[in-house]
């Protein structure tokens, strides 16, 4: 059995690093971060989020988007290209967030069967933060570990407690 923080280990990447690489790189560094993420991921959990092609659509999507929304481009080319570079910027995101809830989805069951922790993750926030909720969960997995035991701990302890007054 893994250790439970090892995915968290080889991605080595805090959440604060990926949103700081993502501005730097002008929001390229999530297509690279996706692809590794997705390779650890499905090496840990003999699971397969999903396709490997998959990711070409986002890089495509991405880079067309860019080369639209160049602003002397667009006007040498009319209005309709900054509305496509906009409509391909939109599919781009909603890329991230389906590839980000196929994650959760993996992620959480292997957790619930491999480390008997179920990380119950947040759909509110994996729709909103998508790849940044989903590198969030990865490396907090130790503290969510945690808290799981305390809890259990406590109703143990509690239930121990009821049964010993039920005695008397």
């Amino acid at each position: 059995m893994s250790d439970i923080d090892s995915l968290s280990k080889k991605l080595s990447t805090t959440t604060l690093q990926f949103v700081l690489l993502t501005l730097v790189t002008a929001g390229i560094y999530p297509v690279i971060w996706l692809y590794n993420a997705s390779k650890l991921i499905g090496s840990e959990t003999q699971n397969v989020i999903i396709h490997p092609y998959y990711f070409v659509v986002p890089s495509l999507l991405l880079g067309w988007s860019m080369f639209l929304g160049d602003a002397q481009l667009v006007m040498s080319m009319g209005s309709d290209f900054y509305s496509l570079s906009i409509i391909l910027s939109k599919v781009y995101f909603i890329a991230l967030i389906v590839w980000a809830f196929k994650a959760k989805n993996v992620l959480q069951m292997y957790y619930l069967k491999v480390h008997g922790v179920d990380i119950k993750p947040n759909a509110f926030y994996t729709l909103l933060f998508s790849t940044y909720y989903i590198n969030f969960l990865i490396n907090s997995i130790s503290e969510i570990k945690e808290k799981s035991d305390l809890v259990q701990k406590a109703y143990l302890q509690n239930e121990k407690k009821s049964n010993h007054e039920n005695e008397k």
